[in-house]
Order: C-alpha cells, then sequence, then structure tokens
C-alpha cells in the first residue's frame, strides 16, 4: 500500500479518530473514548488507508501501533483541529455582534516601551476589542503561538530566531541601536566616538545579545574585556534600565526603547564608530498573516513606532 490512489479526503472525524488511536494505543479503548462501535473505527480507518494509500496502524498482537504516517498525521491534525476550533469560536463572536479578541505575546525586547503604548492606543482606537496580552521569553511564546494559544507574538528576530513555518512580519525595519549610561558616567568625559573594545572598560548590560556583541570582538580578548562583556544579561529591559541608571553598567538598547530617559537626562548616549541596527517583528502562523486583526494590530504599531522616531528626531535637534 503506497502512494495517493486517486481521490482522497480527510475530514475532521477521521482526524480526531487517528489522534485518539495514537493516544490510546488500541482501536477499543479509541472506539469508547469516540462513542462508536470498535469495528465502525476499524472500517473508518481503513477506508482512510486505502484512500491515501498508506498504512497508519500496524494492528498484530491486538493493539494499534501507529506507523510514522499515522504519528505525522496526528501531529498536524492536531494543530488543524485547534485552529478550526479557534475559527468557529471567532465566527461565533462576531454572530453575536462581538468586536472579536486579540491574543497578543511581547517579547523581551517589546515588553516595557512597547507593551504600554500599544495597550493605550489600543483601547483608544478599538473599545469593543478583547485584549489578551502575555509576556514570556520568545521562545515560550513561539510554542504557543504555534499551538494556536496566541494570534501574534512581537519580538527581535536578532535575538531569538524565528521558527521555520512562521510568517515574518518587518514592523519595525533597521531601528537604531545604541549604548546609553546614567548621568556623570566616566566615560561621558573622554572624547567619542567609541569602538567596541573601549567600552569594554566597563560592564555591559545587554538583553542576552553578547553573542552578537562577539562577532563584533577580536578573536581573542583580555579576561577583564571577557567579564565586562558578560557581565549583565537580562531579558527584562526595565530591569536593564535600573541597573543602567544606578551603576558604572554601559547599556545596550534601541534608541526607541531609551527616549524616555534621554529626554529626561536620565541617561546620555555613548558616540560609538559602528552602527547597529535591529527589526522588530510581528510573527503569526500563516492561516493568521492575513486576518484582519491581526493586519489592524500591525497597523497600530507602525504608527508607535513612526511616533517614538519623530520624537527621537525632535531630541536630537
Amino acid at each position: 500500500m503506497t502512494g495517493i490512489k486517486g481521490r482522497s479526503s480527510l475530514d475532521t472525524r477521521q482526524m480526531r479518530q487517528v489522534i485518539e488511536i495514537c493516544r490510546a494505543g488500541s482501536f477499543g479503548r479509541a472506539a469508547e473514548t469516540l462513542g462508536v462501535s470498535q469495528p465502525t473505527l476499524s472500517r473508518s480507518i481503513a477506508r482512510l488507508e486505502d484512500e491515501i494509500g498508506v498504512v497508519l496502524f500496524d494492528r498484530s498482537a491486538g493493539a494499534a501501533k501507529p506507523t510514522a504516517y499515522a504519528r505525522y498525521l496526528a501531529r498536524h491534525a492536531t494543530k488543524v483541529l485547534t485552529s478550526t476550533s479557534a475559527l468557529v469560536a471567532e465566527l461565533r463572536r462576531l454572530a453575536v455582534g462581538e468586536s472579536g479578541r486579540l491574543r497578543v505575546g511581547l517579547g523581551s525586547g517589546a515588553r516595557a516601551w512597547l507593551g504600554p503604548l500599544l495597550v493605550e492606543r489600543l483601547l483608544k482606537q478599538h473599545p469593543g476589542l478583547a485584549l489578551e496580552i502575555l509576556s514570556e521569553s520568545a521562545e515560550t511564546l513561539y510554542q504557543r503561538l504555534e499551538i494556536h494559544e496566541l494570534d501574534v507574538v512581537i519580538a527581535s528576530a536578532a535575538l531569538v530566531p524565528i521558527q521555520e513555518g512562521f510568517v515574518d512580519i518587518k514592523i519595525g525595519k533597521g531601528l537604531e541601536g545604541a549604548f546609553v549610561v546614567r548621568a556623570g558616567h566616566p566615560i561621558l568625559e573622554e572624547p567619542g566616538p567609541h569602538s567596541l573594545r573601549s567600552l569594554l572598560r566597563w560592564p555591559i548590560a545587554h538583553p542576552r545579545a553578547d553573542h552578537v556583541l562577539r562577532r563584533l570582538l577580536p578573536t581573542v580578548i583580555s579576561p577583564e574585556e571577557l567579564r565586562n562583556l558578560t557581565a549583565y544579561s537580562c531579558n527584562d529591559d526595565g530591569l536593564l534600565q535600573m541597573i543602567g541608571q544606578s551603576s558604572d553598567a554601559i547599556v545596550m538598547t534601541l534608541s526607541v526603547k531609551a527616549r524616555r530617559d534621554l529626554e529626561a537626562g536620565r541617561v546620555v548616549r555613548v558616540p560609538i564608530d559602528w552602527t547597529m541596527a535591529a527589526d522588530m517583528s510581528a510573527v503569526v502562523t500563516a492561516e493568521q498573516a492575513s486576518a484582519p486583526v491581526v493586519k489592524g494590530l500591525v497597523a497600530v504599531i507602525e504608527e508607535i513606532i513612526a511616533a517614538e522616531i519623530d520624537a527621537l528626531a525632535a531630541l536630537s535637534t
């Protein structure tokens, strides 16, 4: 039994059957859970195997051992059923006049500065929107996105690579990177611009980006430089700001994130002799990429970033 034989079909009922047999390990236990007779379940799976041209279960010794095909089908069918359930729920909400729901995951690079601005603007522009915001590591947020617990993840692709199969919508291209220090820091008494190696005379505080900085340095650096490079690594922007403002650490950040602290004089930009830039991304599943609520969110974030960049430009003049 190999290859697709003529017309093939696979409905949600058969998906649930395959998933349950894989879980239960036998047709009998799966049939009991599904509320059908064992012969009915066996005939349904046999028809499916015949239509798609592969054996899904090894039926020897009274058990139902899933083949690689069944495991593959069960894994992807679970995603399809979860997505289908979410779609039905959304249609029901629309049918009774609700404005919809948006579930957003904010990575560490977006939480502290973008989160408050995003919530404020969404509440003003879309008061009927049910909003759920979750802030965790980008790795965890991608896992939640994959199983449809989130609609979109806002993260920096430079720090955590985006998983294969997701759609990467760029919402902030080439955002300017910066190093900032507290007012009165000793480095401000020196003429600039500074090289990265020059900065390593002080501890560096960064959002888990030592691997990014290491690529900009010579192969061999001193033990003291290595200690300073890895001095403070934190995925919370708020804590990074606190470290920079209460110590001699030099904080690696994005200019848009530091804009308010720069404006208030709490921190000062350190002139550097190279340029840094990073992209912010709205990461979604393929089926969510064209959803109106996702497109609306992307437009709102682009407005926020544009306003922050304009405010930075005004600050520099």
